[in-house]
């Protein structure tokens, strides 16, 4: 899918701080190719428009859960850690935005992929055109979750009820 997507971005700096989780099931896994044993080295993005803006605290978690369905709240955060809590500001442009794993994950075959990503700022955030579009595409419900909250020092764990859409970025792996 090529749906543009900025509520449920990734990179949604328009707030000050926003959490997202992203569930790819076993079924999607294997329509892309993978099977059991299938190793997993890096997870991205494409970016289709926005003016990057830097986003303290910036986290990126991946992980196979027995899960099929996240529901109205988010689950326990996945095992991998991409990036933890940096400073980071993504490339301007558009394009592929990936990150490797430091080490590889290995899908089991029957269990669902989920992506983390959480910023804080804990500011006001900046304008519409900094919450960077990503490619989507329309999925069931319960499939994506994300929490924006402007001023707010535990954006990444306080307890506030997730936001869900059926507009999900695509994952390049």
């Amino acid at each position: 899918g090529v749906l543009a997507n900025t509520t449920s971005t990734p990179y949604k700096v328009f707030w000050g701080g926003s959490k997202t989780q992203a569930l790819y099931t076993a079924a999607e896994l294997t329509s892309l190719g993978l099977i059991a044993g299938s190793s997993i080295s890096s997870i991205g993005h494409v970016i289709l428009t926005g003016e990057p803006l830097l986003m303290n605290n910036y986290s990126v978690s991946v992980g196979f859960v027995s899960s099929t369905t996240l529901g109205t709240g988010f689950i326990a955060a996945p095992t991998t850690t991409i990036l933890n809590n940096v400073a980071y500001t993504p490339p301007t442009g558009t394009g592929n935005i990936d990150y490797t794993l430091t080490t590889p994950i290995v899908w089991d075959g029957v269990s669902s992929l989920l992506v983390e990503t959480c910023f804080n700022n804990n500011d006001g955030g900046g304008g519409s055109v900094n919450s960077l579009s990503v490619a989507s595409s329309t999925v069931a419900t319960g499939l994506n979750l994300y929490r924006t909250q402007d001023n707010t020092i535990d954006v990444c764990s306080n307890s506030t009820a997730p936001s869900g859409t059926t507009t999900r970025p695509n994952l390049r792996i």
